[in-house]
């Protein structure tokens, strides 16, 4: 299991920082995402979240670009139980 370590740099980003941690969940990783113009990017999820969003809706979860993501800045990735 993979998991990054994130950094909030825009003001969306930090809430979700705030919201739900600094470290996330590698789900997937893509050589090619739509919705992030083609670029490569991460699927990432809270690993453990008790915050009311995701106890109502179910964990969070977003794609992120691998290098010059607008919201957030990946500062270390580990890789757990390998």
């Amino acid at each position: 299991m993979e998991i990054v370590i994130l950094q909030g740099k825009t003001r969306r980003g930090k809430n979700r920082i705030r919201e739900h941690g600094d470290r996330w969940t590698v789900e997937q990783n893509s050589e090619s995402v739509m919705g992030l113009g083609g670029d490569p990017g991460l699927l990432l999820s809270v690993p453990k979240c008790e915050c009311s969003t995701c106890e109502k809706w179910g964990p969070d979860w977003r794609w992120i670009r691998q290098t010059n993501d607008l919201d957030f800045e990946i500062l270390r990735r580990e890789t757990i139980g390998v």
